[in-house]
């Protein structure tokens, strides 16, 4: 079991493009809850997808609801929530509100990419 905070420190829920894999094999795959690209990896258990969650609750709580409604907490891991927040608590509101939209941005991928 790790500790919660290994999942803000850690990227411990390895995500995999569903693309990737073989279209046979894709169903022993646990799906991104709130992607439809994303499959966790074979290696990530229920237990640390409850774990996660618990943390995810914490961090959620930890944030203004402007800011719950920027972050789609349900297709990012903890892991990728808190690189997003982390350097924003430096700046004003604005400025954090504008380089969490910025962020998530970058974090879009290209589909082109993904097929």
């Amino acid at each position: 079991m790790n500790c919660l905070d290994d999942y803000i420190n850690e990227d411990i829920i390895i995500k995999v493009k569903l693309v990737s894999i073989p279209i046979g094999d894709r169903s022993k795959y646990k799906r991104v809850r709130g992607s439809t690209r994303f499959v966790y990896d074979l290696n990530v258990t229920d237990e640390m997808l409850n774990d996660e969650a618990h943390e995810k609750y914490i961090l959620s709580n930890s944030v203004s609801d402007q800011i719950k409604e920027i972050i789609n907490f349900s297709a990012y891991t903890c892991f990728e929530i808190w690189n997003i927040l982390k350097e924003s608590y430096r700046k004003s509101r604005e400025e954090r509100i504008e380089d969490i939209k910025e962020k998530i941005g970058n974090k879009k991928y290209d589909m082109e990419d993904d097929f």
